[in-house]
């Protein structure tokens, strides 16, 4: 058994000891195993400069647990198209490692497409994987459309990865939204009759009014505004319903949510009487 089991990275040896495979996986087990662009400096934008040169701006990417930083703006050559035929380039970032040295680089360059009368693809490369050895690979970046002699706009395909406080934020905030309805009003210590609470991709509507007025069955319970603002957060595939008894009534008056629209609708065969109570929940994750 060997006794160099366990070996401390970020320790004092006395000796350079640090190799890049280790970093690798450090990285790769806090910002997760996979390839994107950090989001630093100019995140690596690409625009083109002529109909032959694309510049790449600064920034960080992480391929395969390998940080590759770029702290001045390159530009590449991007060959002339063809008339009436179009052509999808790639702005790639290309691995290597030296079979003798161990030594491993890092380039940028365009790889490109083959033109075609149809619809362009994007060319094939070998991405390969760093972190099992690869001795090559790449990591596409841009693509670069051309039709004829004209190169359009760069699109990204690499993503861009979030920070770590972005993405606490989003599940430790909580949205509020009052929503309103025009056959309802605020019952008990409710500031409104319809409330949708977000936090993170948790979302719950909470449903506490008085009826303000008779309603027939299938009524819409939700204003147009509210029923906009619902629509950015529940799925269009959720479709759910309660019901409960209702003080008076005969009969069980239900809620439904339907996110094909979205609708919040008052389920009941008959009309629901004014000054009856509405209180339902509806909890998902979009």
């Amino acid at each position: 058994m060997s006794s160099m089991a366990f070996d401390g990275v970020f320790a004092f040896q006395g000796k350079d000891h640090i190799t890049a495979s280790q970093l690798g996986r450090i990285v790769e087990g806090v910002a997760g195993k996979g390839r994107y662009v950090l989001p630093t400096l100019n995140q690596m934008t690409a625009e083109m400069q002529t109909a032959n040169k694309v510049r790449v701006g600064t920034g960080d990417l992480v391929m395969d647990g390998r940080v590759v930083t770029n702290e001045a703006a390159v530009d590449l050559t991007v060959e002339s198209g063809t008339s009436g035929y179009k052509r999808n380039d790639l702005v790639v970032c290309r691995y290597t490692k030296n079979a003798s040295t161990g030594v491993e680089n890092f380039a940028a360059e365009v790889v490109k497409g083959t033109p075609t009368t149809g619809t362009a693809a994007d060319p094939e490369v070998t991405e390969g994987d760093i972190s099992t050895g690869s001795a090559s690979a790449v990591m596409p970046l841009w693509r670069i459309p051309l039709d004829g002699i004209t190169p359009g706009a760069p699109v990204r395909i690499a993503p861009v990865a979030s920070t770590l406080k972005t993405l606490g934020d989003s599940v430790s905030q909580t949205k509020t939204f009052s929503l309103t309805s025009p056959y309802m009003e605020p019952r008990g210590q409710s500031d409104t009759p319809v409330a949708l609470k977000v936090c993170g991709n948790v979302c719950t509507l909470y449903v506490n009014g008085m009826t303000t007025q008779r309603l027939g069955r299938f009524a819409e319970l939700l204003d147009s505004a509210s029923l906009k603002v619902l629509a950015d957060y529940v799925p269009r595939e959720f479709d759910g319903e309660q019901q409960y008894g209702i003080a008076n009534e005969t009969e069980p008056a239900g809620c439904r949510l339907d996110g094909m629209g979205p609708h919040l609708w008052l389920m009941k065969n008959s009309p629901l009487d004014s000054n009856s109570e509405m209180r339902f929940v509806f909890s998902w994750v979009r």
